[in-house]
C-alpha cells in the first residue's frame, strides 16, 4: 500500500486502487480475456492456500460475463500436480494450433 502524503493525493489514489481491485480484473480486462484462444483454470479441492475459493469466484464471474474458459477441480492440494498437465496441455495445444 502507499503511504499517505500531506496533500491526501496518495490516500485518494489508494482508494482508487481499492475500488479497481473490488471491481476486479475481469471487468477491466474482459475484452482481453475474450480475445484469448483459450483460458484454462484448475485448482485442488484441498488446496492448502485456499486458492479454491478465489478460483471459484473468478470462474463464477467469467460465467456471468460469458467469457469462454475451462475450469477443473482436482481431488488434491497445491503439491504434486504434474499429472494435471495431462488435462491442461492437450486443451491448450488444440486451442493454439487451431
Amino acid at each position: 500500500m502507499c503511504a499517505m502524503s500531506k496533500s491526501g493525493q496518495t490516500a485518494s489514489r489508494e482508494l482508487d486502487l481499492r475500488a479497481t481491485a473490488r471491481r476486479g480484473c475481469i471487468e477491466t480486462q474482459g475484452d482481453n480475456l475474450r480475445r484469448l484462444k483459450a483460458l484454462y483454470i484448475d485448482c485442488g479441492e484441498k488446496d492448502q492456500f485456499n486458492l479454491l475459493y478465489g478460483a471459484r469466484r473468478f470462474v463464477r464471474r467469467l460465467n456471468e460475463l460469458g467469457i469462454a474458459h475451462r475450469y477443473e477441480e482436482f481431488p488434491d492440494n497445491h503439491t504434486n500436480v504434474d499429472y494435471r498437465m495431462n488435462e491442461s496441455l492437450p486443451f491448450l495445444a488444440r486451442a493454439l494450433s487451431g
